[in-house]
């Protein structure tokens, strides 16, 4: 095999060499903006359940005190028609 050839081998392992540290490089970077992206992602998802989660517990809450509302007014009602009963047979 001649010198130049040699070389040229050379030259070419060398250049093989630094496209392998480029590729690492370009994966560490793929996988940096991987992370950033998931923790953003993950972020929104979290903002996104928590006002979920508040409006169905407001929701929830509401119709609570509407039964609530209902329920105590129905016994007052059945109260007074008991209060009505008992006085008109006194």
């Amino acid at each position: 095999m001649s010198e130049e050839k040699k070389a040229l081998r050379g030259i070419k392992e060398i250049r093989e060499g630094h496209r392998g540290q480029k590729v690492k490089q370009v994966n560490v970077v793929r996988q940096v903006h991987r992370d950033q992206r998931a923790i953003q992602v993950n972020a929104v998802r979290k903002v996104h359940r928590e006002q979920r989660v508040k409006q169905v517990n407001a929701a929830r809450q509401d119709h609570r005190d509407q039964r609530v509302k209902q329920v105590n007014a129905a016994r007052q009602v059945h109260r007074d028609q008991r209060a009505i009963q008992v006085n008109v047979a006194r």
